[in-house]
């Protein structure tokens, strides 16, 4: 501990990282913050799941919220919606279910362009069976 106290502090500019002071580069400090393109994809999926959610119906919505954004047991879901707790049950199937199926309507648009633009570059996947013997 002593020693310690007796060693004086070493006080280094930011702007002089490596003790230079005649070759001075500035400290780049990457940004935190998301870039444009990631809040636009996470504002644009929480638009989409928004629509797919309204979608549902009000009892599947209501057990969908209870159980899955506020996080509550199924007992105390059913208990608050007055219902059983295979009724419940019942309800987060069907909701999942048609979540998943609304989810890929909005998915699948993306994916046909995808795959459309894939096949003009040339369908490489059977290209063996295009091959002629060759009798060398």
């Amino acid at each position: 501990m002593f020693l310690r106290r007796s060693r004086g502090l070493r006080e280094v500019r930011i702007d002089d990282l490596n003790g230079n002071e005649e070759i001075t580069t500035p400290l780049e400090v990457r940004d935190a913050s998301p870039d444009p393109e990631a809040m636009y994809s996470q504002r644009e999926q929480t638009e989409m799941l928004s629509a797919a959610i309204n979608k549902l119906s009000p009892g599947i919505r209501t057990a969908m919220r209870l159980r899955e954004l506020d996080e509550r047991s199924s007992d105390e879901a059913a208990r608050i919606m007055g219902i059983s707790i295979s009724a419940l049950k019942g309800r987060m199937f069907h909701g999942r279910r048609k979540l998943r199926e609304t989810l890929k309507q909005f998915a699948e648009p993306s994916w046909k362009s995808i795959k459309k633009s894939s096949r003009t570059g040339g369908d490489t996947t059977h290209s063996s069976q295009d091959r002629i013997p060759c009798n060398a």
